[in-house]
């Protein structure tokens, strides 16, 4: 029986690196049974690789008595989802794996992902430069290390980035001056990002946004927040409880 079992479950593992190639690696102990199972998984959009808002990481820690023990699993580096999909998540995971104990059930865990995924392509998150979520309708980006941000909000956050840069450049001396020029990054990773903000900031403003009680209040404005942005990383949970609260009670 041990060996049919663990036949069961390298016949699994060498079909999913069949299927899937580079998008999963498999770690064996030095015993040569698999140990962990790492899988980065995309919604089903067939070839529009454009249209995958969202993504996460599987990775399934396989213990000795796998199958007739469940894999220990964690879901890495979610990219456009919130807390509450990542938890609903984990609740699924939790009965497919009671339901295939017993049996290899990595690929149904791959399959359970992907299928959620593609039923919520849209990130769930919060845009990390005004504070607002997606709502339907707006106009959002999706940069190459998958954070969102309203086209808007990220044109003007890489507007003022890079006014503050030359601000800084032109009080050097010639000899300090950066000869890369100006290079747009990530509000939220630091990542390098191409992207054109003449063309983002032609998008309307997010629709919670403008419709936010005076928001023509000058307040805390997104130039406001886009310079605390820049300047200290992402706003502190204090800062964005302050901001909304302002927000939706001048």
């Amino acid at each position: 029986a041990n060996i049919y079992i663990f036949f069961s479950v390298q016949e699994e593992l060498e079909a999913l690196e069949a299927i899937l190639l580079d998008d999963i690696s498999i770690t064996y102990s030095d015993k040569g049974c698999p140990e962990l199972v790492k899988s980065t998984i995309f919604p089903s959009t067939a070839n529009e690789v454009d249209k995958q808002y969202v993504c996460v990481t599987l990775e399934a820690r396989l213990p000795e008595g796998y199958p007739e023990c469940e894999p220990i699993v964690q879901l890495r580096n979610p990219r456009g989802l919130d807390d509450s999909t990542i938890n609903n998540l984990y609740v699924s995971i939790k009965k497919k794996c009671t339901e295939f104990l017993g049996q290899p059930v990595i690929y149904e865990l791959i399959e359970l992902i992907r299928e959620n995924l593609t039923e919520s392509n849209l990130p769930t998150c919060q845009c990390a430069v005004c504070l607002y979520g997606f709502a339907d309708g707006d106009s959002f980006t999706k940069t190459q290390c998958f954070h969102y941000f309203h086209s808007y909000c990220l044109a003007n956050h890489l507007i003022i980035t890079k006014r503050h840069f030359q601000e800084e450049q032109d009080k050097l001396p010639t000899w300090q001056k950066s000869t890369k020029g100006f290079q747009a990054t990530c509000p939220v990773c630091r990542e390098q990002i191409n992207c054109d903000a003449e063309e983002l900031k032609s998008a309307l403003p997010p629709k919670e946004l403008e419709n936010a009680q005076n928001f023509e209040d000058p307040g805390p404005s997104l130039t406001n927040i886009n310079e605390t942005v820049m300047e200290n990383g992402l706003l502190t949970r204090g800062q964005r409880y302050d901001f909304r609260l302002n927000s939706s009670t001048r």
